[in-house]
């Protein structure tokens, strides 16, 4: 996964894999190379690597039958839950995460794995203005209950961030709930964070605005310190793979320290995500990590319970 640049822009790399394994039912070259382009349509970043089975089957079979009815779903039936962030140092819940749920009337609740890639650019950027509205009518009803300010994340598409459409829907949503948008953190891959240039404008609004960029995922790209000086981020999220990893004598807890030290050396708040041992969280209060979310520390739940928090 490690990037080009070329002439000074970095151009990150995907691969993505899908696997037909042998099959004495499988009767033909043909079948077996379909199977494993089945299976590559499944495959995603978070999961680069498909191998062919029943559930492949059964997922395609679901984009199938919910494709058609992906307007209406957005539109009628998407919903957000929010999973807490726990400042370390006091054990206080000071932001949360906002998660899609979409509930068909009949299929019951999608996987956002299904959902996302069937989405066209049109409905990206309204799952996303939804989210934003979702997100900041929590953010200021949260904040006034609470003795301070309270901040909830959207994940964004990296393409949305060269998109001037996104400060006119942070706008829209800031009027519609009187929430400040700098109560609002865009969660944006760090494969997708990177690029210098492109939308520096759209960038520069939302610095006007105090909405703030994380880095998610850190740690499972390709940032070094050197490149990091050059990533326009306000904080970093460290992927839940190297969390795992804290506590356990493996080489990825050194890599989830220098991920730590990484924020730390350029004053960036850092959040761990993927907590689901006490061993993880005292881990990383050892590295001084200053945040952290996962089930151990909570599961994502409704507006209404993190609303008593």
């Amino acid at each position: 996964r490690r990037p080009l640049e070329v002439r000074g822009q970095i151009v990150p790399v995907e691969l993505r894999v899908g696997i037909s394994r042998p099959d004495p039912r499988c009767g033909s070259a043909m079948e077996r190379i379909s199977r494993a382009r089945r299976a590559l349509a499944l495959a995603s970043a978070g999961h680069p690597v498909r191998i062919h089975d029943r559930t492949v089957e059964a997922q395609l079979h679901l984009r199938h039958l919910v494709s058609d009815d992906l307007p209406r779903l957005l539109r009628d039936n998407l919903s957000a839950i929010y999973q807490p962030i726990l400042d370390l140092r006091d054990n206080e819940v000071v932001g949360a995460e906002a998660l899609m749920r979409i509930d068909h009337p009949s299929l019951g609740r999608l996987s956002p794995a299904i959902v996302l890639p069937l989405l066209d650019d049109t409905l990206q950027l309204e799952l996303t203005r939804r989210m934003i509205g979702h997100a900041m009518a929590t953010a200021v009803e949260w904040s006034a209950r609470a003795a301070d300010v309270r901040h909830v994340s959207v994940n964004l598409p990296p393409e949305q961030l060269a998109r001037e459409e996104l400060l006119w829907m942070i706008d829209d949503a800031a009027i519609a709930t009187g929430a400040d948008p700098d109560m609002l953190v865009l969660e944006v891959l760090e494969t997708g964070i990177a690029s210098p240039t492109p939308d520096s404008a759209v960038r520069n609004g939302l610095r006007r605005r105090g909405v703030r960029l994380a880095v998610d995922d850190f740690g499972t790209g390709y940032s070094t310190l050197e490149q990091m000086a050059r990533v326009d981020a306000d904080m970093l999220k460290v992927d839940r793979h190297l969390t795992a990893q804290i506590g356990l004598d493996e080489p990825d807890a050194t890599a989830a320290a220098m991920a730590v030290h990484i924020g730390r050396s350029r004053g960036l708040p850092v959040i761990a995500e993927g907590v689901e041992h006490a061993e993880q969280l005292e881990g990383l209060r050892w590295l001084r990590c200053r945040y952290a979310q996962g089930w151990f520390i909570a599961r994502p739940e409704s507006q209404e319970a993190l609303l008593q928090r």
